[in-house]
């Protein structure tokens, strides 16, 4: 296989697998029909909407599987679960203390923007990960 061939999991769009591509806006990835992922602006209009970052975590967390009583209140139905990552080898770690959720938003080669939620934190915060580790994501409406 050309060492130069992008490779897009772009469902619907046949794209990926040797086949050079533009993905779609907004991109739906995995989601299904009428869903795409969201960028790191949705999260951040998210986090505006409810209060800001300080306390998105504890809103929008679920209300159980959090490590030391690191719960959320899930307000809004939003119930980020504790599922770890996974590691460029293939480790999984991190059940029960954190969630990463994947954004379309890259920063550079290899890196994308995440959101952040952890079981010590009633926050949220957005961070730029080496997309060779497995993370959550969440599907968003059209």
């Amino acid at each position: 296989m050309d060492s130069t061939a992008q490779f897009s999991v772009n469902a619907g769009t046949k794209c990926g697998y040797g086949k050079v591509c533009t993905p779609n806006s907004p991109h739906r990835g995995i989601c299904p029909e009428g869903w795409h992922v969201p960028t790191n602006e949705e999260y951040s209009s998210l986090y505006k909407y409810i209060g800001g970052s300080n306390t998105a975590g504890s809103l929008l967390k679920s209300t159980s599987g959090w490590e030391d009583d690191g719960n959320g209140t899930d307000k809004y139905g939003f119930s980020v679960h504790p599922a770890g990552e996974r590691d460029y080898s293939g480790f999984f770690s991190n059940e029960g203390r954190f969630a990463l959720l994947w954004t379309t938003s890259d920063v550079a080669s290899y890196y994308a923007w995440s959101q952040r939620f952890s079981f010590e934190k009633v926050n949220s915060y957005q961070s730029y990960l080496d997309e060779y580790y497995g993370h959550s994501l969440r599907c968003l409406k059209d």
